[in-house]
């Protein structure tokens, strides 16, 4: 006989059926719709279809109590048939290798606030981007993904910024927390305007002025007419690269123990391009990355020798201000 939903749960909170691959999906479904569950796990249970059988009487607003459902590792390939639960809040995707892209309109997720991706198979911006119809979200996972595994591979190259980071920023708007880590309003101004410098880099080399540079990228990077009258449009990236390069300078960092810069031991150092105009504050998210360690105290010698050394204790001064000299300086991180 049909379950009396009211008889057995006026409403029920969390209903956890993990590693339950006994279960078929539309049986569970039939059951949160019964229990009105507020919050559904059913991980580990080699769930691939979540497309409800045409018998199948349960619709999306039988579903209206669901507002936070766990999938984790399972072998999910189509999250469409999720996208008109009217108040899914919260959906936990982490693990589902075989998950490789989002849905576009009209499946908009027009109530979710947080998203779990990492571990997916999630390998290009495409998805990323359509991200930004979901108007509510929030948070992000995307963490040991096959995309941010490869652009992380870029933060080698660059000075200070965390690129799939500010990928991630940039061309979401309203996300305020990624990978566990709120998003500040300065951090989205820092990333936002780092993303556009990176967008520009895309541009064609034989473009005349930043209209005609925007007009083209607009068709790779959905929200760059909006960053650009936020931020100001990029620069077109020729002469700028070549002044950069002029800029960069080529500094030893180490990392080091002991009771005094002089008497340290040094563990381990490495070659990175600086700006000489680039302020002590922005150094020390790179020293903190270096060090593993938020407890250290920065140092220069200017000239190389070992013998000299001075604190970089005011935040807001420039390198060149202490002295930064291309391939001759030396950063000690003192830990």
């Amino acid at each position: 006989p049909p379950l009396d939903s009211s008889a057995v749960a006026p409403k029920l909170d969390t209903l956890r059926l993990d590693s339950s691959p006994s279960l078929a999906w539309q049986d569970v479904c039939a059951a949160t719709a019964q229990l009105r569950v507020r919050a559904l796990s059913f991980g580990w249970s080699d769930v691939s279809d979540l497309v409800l059988p045409s018998h199948c009487s349960i619709s999306a607003q039988q579903l209206e109590s669901l507002e936070e459902l766990r999938l984790e590792c399972n072998s999910i390939t189509d999250i469409s048939a999720l996208s008109q639960l009217p108040n899914l809040r919260l959906l936990d995707l982490k693990g589902n290798r075989t998950l490789v892209d989002i849905p576009g309109p009209p499946n908009t997720f027009g109530a979710l606030e947080s998203l779990n991706l990492s571990l997916t198979g999630i390998s290009s911006w495409q998805p990323i981007d359509r991200l930004a119809l979901m108007p509510k979200l929030k948070t992000l996972y995307l963490a040991q993904t096959p995309l941010f595994e490869s652009t992380a591979a870029q933060n080698k190259a660059t000075v200070n910024v965390d690129i799939p980071r500010a990928q991630v920023v940039g061309r979401l708007a309203s996300i305020t927390k990624l990978d566990g880590t709120k998003v500040t309003p300065e951090e989205r101004t820092e990333l936002e305007r780092f993303y556009l410098s990176l967008c520009a880099r895309q541009a064609a080399s034989d473009l005349e002025d930043s209209k005609a540079m925007l007009d083209q990228l607009a068709q790779m990077f959905p929200r760059i007419r909006a960053l650009a009258e936020k931020h100001g449009a990029p620069r077109l990236q020729r002469a700028q690269e070549s002044k950069l390069k002029a800029r960069l300078t080529a500094t030893t960092i180490e990392i080091a123990q002991g009771p005094d810069v002089h008497s340290s031991v040094v563990l381990r150092s490495e070659s990175k391009p600086l700006i000489r105009s680039m302020l002590v504050r922005q150094l020390r998210p790179i020293a903190m990355r270096m060090a593993r360690s938020r407890n250290f105290t920065l140092y220069l010698c200017a000239d190389g020798s070992g013998d000299e050394w001075v604190c970089l204790d005011a935040d807001t001064r420039e390198l060149s201000y202490y002295g930064l000299e291309d391939g001759v300086s030396i950063i000690r991180i003192l830990t």
